[in-house]
């Protein structure tokens, strides 16, 4: 058998001899240790086939390499999310309180929408961004037990799918009230171009993914050495794979860029006529520049993995950003919600200069006992 094993073994073609050679460098060579990875092979001895176990081709040498975090890595994307996500909940908590009641009167529809989205990205920091940080800090899934992993994916694709969905309606809701106000003038029509679409909305996540994650009866290959457990079945079902990737993903992706991009068109074009209104001209371009703000954050940490996962499809080529989705951008739609309270209060200056003003009274009173000390020192 040895000599058969060096026999086949001497016969490879130049190309493949040198296809080896780069795909040993490139396994046994160090890398930046924000970039590591690990390797294995698939499919390369056929049951009855001996003679070809040394037949690599590209695929399987591509297929081969599967990158992972090294614990530098995750170290520092716990250290992000922990110091972003700490100071995120007390903040989200203020602005929701803040935005609710003031003077003891409800606030306007505009913050409706923004209050849910705040209440979303709280629930997700304490569920699905604690289990992240929970596995950047043991390098595995804990609790390691299946119904967790099917939980934890379907709180992850709902809270995806709801932000995404919820920002295109808030935009669709900054062109009505700016533009036709009397949409919102009775509580009938409230009921009817806010209250119910909102349900509709939240209503369809639920269900949607409750079908696809829940109640699908594909079988889950759970590994818990990876993020998420390694993700859920329906993604190797096509249909239901491009199904929930164009409807819940693509489609409020490029609705948002349209919806704000006219958004900012028609305000322009209108700022002459709205500027005869002091008040109004105030009210439209606060409410113009808060949902362009709150949009670009997540258009920013949602659109890497979204044109990288566009681009496989289009190409037909699976390989295509492996490292960096690995690596990073998987990650980066978690940032949208812990970021959103820091955005959400940049657009409220009454909030922001009373938080300036508590901040500036603890400092007095930690001044005025540290004093006394000092001077009986």
């Amino acid at each position: 058998m040895n000599s058969d094993f060096a026999k086949y073994s001497f016969e490879f073609s130049q190309e493949k001899r040198y296809e080896l050679r780069l795909f040993q460098e490139f396994t046994w060579n160090p890398v930046s240790m924000l970039m590591p990875y690990k390797f294995k092979f698939h499919n390369t001895v056929p049951n009855n086939s001996f003679p070809h176990m040394m037949d690599y081709t590209n695929e399987t040498l591509i297929s081969s390499i599967i990158y992972d975090d090294s614990e530098f890595s995750r170290l520092f994307k716990l250290c992000i999310f922990t110091s972003i996500s700490l100071l995120s909940i007390p903040l989200s908590i203020t602005i929701i309180i803040h935005l609710c009641v003031r003077n003891g009167e409800l606030r306007i529809l505009s913050d409706i929408i923004l209050i849910i989205l705040l209440l979303i990205s709280l629930i997700d920091i304490l569920c699905n961004q604690s289990g992240i940080m929970v596995y950047f800090a043991l390098s595995y899934v804990w609790p390691s037990h299946s119904v967790y992993c099917l939980i934890w994916n379907y709180f992850n694709y709902l809270d995806y799918y709801l932000n995404l969905y919820l920002t295109m309606w808030a935009s669709i809701e900054r062109h009505i009230l700016i533009f036709h106000h009397l949409f919102f003038d009775r509580p009938g029509k409230q009921l009817y171009f806010h209250t119910i679409p909102l349900i509709g909305i939240i209503s369809y996540g639920i269900f949607a993914y409750l079908g696809l994650i829940i109640f699908n009866p594909c079988t889950n290959h759970f590994q818990m050495t990876e993020a998420w457990c390694g993700g859920i079945c329906f993604t190797n079902i096509p249909i239901q794979y491009f199904y929930d990737f164009f409807i819940n993903s693509v489609f409020p992706i490029c609705a948002i860029i349209i919806l704000n991009l006219s958004l900012l068109i028609r305000v322009i074009n209108r700022k002459t006529h709205l500027k005869q209104s002091r008040i109004a001209w105030k009210k439209c371009r606060k409410l113009t520049i808060q949902m362009i703000t709150i949009s670009s954050i997540y258009l920013i940490c949602f659109l890497p993995s979204g044109i990288i996962v566009v681009l496989r499809s289009l190409l037909a080529n699976k390989h295509i950003g492996e490292r960096e989705m690995q690596i990073c951008l998987k990650y980066t739609f978690l940032l949208a919600n812990a970021l959103l309270p820091y955005v959400t209060l940049s657009s409220l200056p009454n909030l922001r200069n009373k938080i300036k003003q508590l901040v500036q009274h603890a400092r007095r009173i930690r001044i005025i006992k540290i004093r006394p000390i000092l001077t009986h020192m």
